[in-house]
């Protein structure tokens, strides 16, 4: 059984793998892949997982996805919901990036998010339009 640290160290790699992903492919919105290969950060996570490949057909479902410790971390984090909110509702690519990045910091420094409801997202987001994914919430840890 692995400690807490161990664990938030494994979720800060994981992190580290998801920011490396979106910059090597790019970055989308409403899906985890779009058709020029760009990735959410839920699509990037799938990737790092090997659930998603070029060469595999079957698509790999946001419900697969569900259970994983670094993007319930990530949903805690980004108080709004869900990463597919934070994903769709973000403002481009910085942003995503940033969010990223302090979260990766938060898991390497064991601090944990605020999963409180009144909470204001700490990056910029649009509210306008809803999440074209799949409703994806995490309870907090």
């Amino acid at each position: 059984m692995q400690d807490l640290a161990d664990n938030d160290n494994d979720i800060a790699e994981n992190i580290a793998e998801i920011r490396r992903i979106i910059g090597q492919r790019g970055w989308c919105r409403g899906s985890l892949v779009d058709v020029q290969g760009q990735v959410c950060i839920m699509g990037a996570r799938a990737v790092a997982m090997g659930m998603i490949r070029p060469s595999r057909g079957k698509p790999v479902a946001e419900r697969d996805l569900e259970f994983d410790p670094t993007l319930r971390f990530l949903a805690v984090r980004a108080r709004v919901g869900s990463v597919a909110a934070f994903n769709d509702r973000a403002h481009d690519h910085a942003a995503i990036m940033e969010f990223l990045i302090e979260a990766q910091l938060a898991a390497m420094n064991y601090v944990p998010g605020s999963a409180a409801a009144s909470s204001k997202p700490p990056y910029p987001v649009t509210d306008s339009r809803p999440s074209d994914h799949e409703p994806f919430t995490a309870e907090p840890f």
